[in-house]
Order: C-alpha cells, then structure tokens, then sequence
C-alpha cells in the first residue's frame, strides 16, 4: 500500500513540475502572440519612408494598398504633405471628431481594432495544436522555448500568469 501511495505520489508531483513546464510555456508564447498582434494594429498609426516609397512606387509593385487607410496616405503624400505631417495626422485621426472627411478611415480602423481583438480572443481560445498552426504564434512559442532552456527558474517565475493585449483605438 505504501509503495502504491509512493508511486502515485511520485506520477503525480512528476505531473505538476511538468504542467508548471507547459504552463509557463504557454503563458509566455500567449502574451508574446497578444503584444505582437496588437503591435501590428498600432502599426496603422505610424508610416515609415520606407513603406510610403514602397505604396508611392508604381514600378515596384510589392504592395498595392487594397484598404481606405493606405489610399488616403497615398493621397496625402501625393498632395505635398511631409511624413511627420501625416504621422500627425495619423496620431489626430485616434481622438479628433469624426467628420464626413473620416468618417470612412475611422470606421476602417474601428473594425480592424475589432478584427484584430477577435483574432487574438478567438486563438487564445484554442488547444496549443491548434494554436500553433498560426505563424505568428509559433515564432513567439519558439522565442519561448528558447528563453525558457537558458533560465528555466526565472522564466517560470515571470511568467506565472500571462500578459494580455488589447487593441485600442476610440
């Protein structure tokens, strides 16, 4: 009976320091694929040189702007305003009124907020088999790993309890 008790009770702390292993794992590459999704919403609020001569060039052809937010950049640009003028821009369009003139942009980013929280609440959800058939989240599980092989104490200890983002926008 004793060694019953003592089996059971090695198979079962044996359990925990995995789930522990599994948990902290999860919770790392969790949050990791939370701030990088809403990382890629806030993008919308900035453009580089390098993008805007990307959607200026009609010879380069990589990226065509297919949404009401690029082509209204594009416009801008082509009617003389400088790229710090339109991060203005693009920074007023979060708190200024909405208008007839933004009504449009507006609507557009407050369905990607939408669509990107979705997104995220939707994934999360998810059995980690599932979850890692996302690119997005697998490279943030495998940054994971990596943290978590070199300090395994402190990672567990961080990481505990996940970090979640949410995309914001009005």
């Amino acid at each position: 009976m004793k060694k019953i008790f003592l089996i059971i009770s090695m198979l079962f702390l044996f359990g925990c320091f995995l789930d522990k292993a599994e948990k902290t794992l999860l919770n790392c590459a969790d949050s990791s694929y939370s701030e990088n999704l809403v990382n890629n919403f806030n993008r919308n609020f900035f453009i580089d040189g390098i993008s805007l001569s990307l959607w200026m060039d009609k010879n380069f052809g990589i990226f065509v702007p297919k949404d009401i937010l690029s082509k209204e950049i594009i416009k801008l640009k082509k009617a003389g305003f400088s790229l710090a003028e339109l991060n203005n821009w693009l920074d007023e369009l979060k708190t200024s009124g909405i208008s007839s003139t933004n009504k449009d942009i507006v609507d557009f980013l407050i369905n990607e907020k939408n669509k990107t929280n979705k997104k995220q609440d939707d994934l999360l959800k998810l059995e980690i088999t599932d979850k890692l058939k996302d690119n997005l989240y697998e490279l943030g599980f495998e940054e994971c790993e990596k943290k978590r092989n070199e300090s395994s104490k402190i990672f567990d200890l961080k990481w505990e309890k996940p970090k979640f983002y949410r995309a914001e926008y009005r």
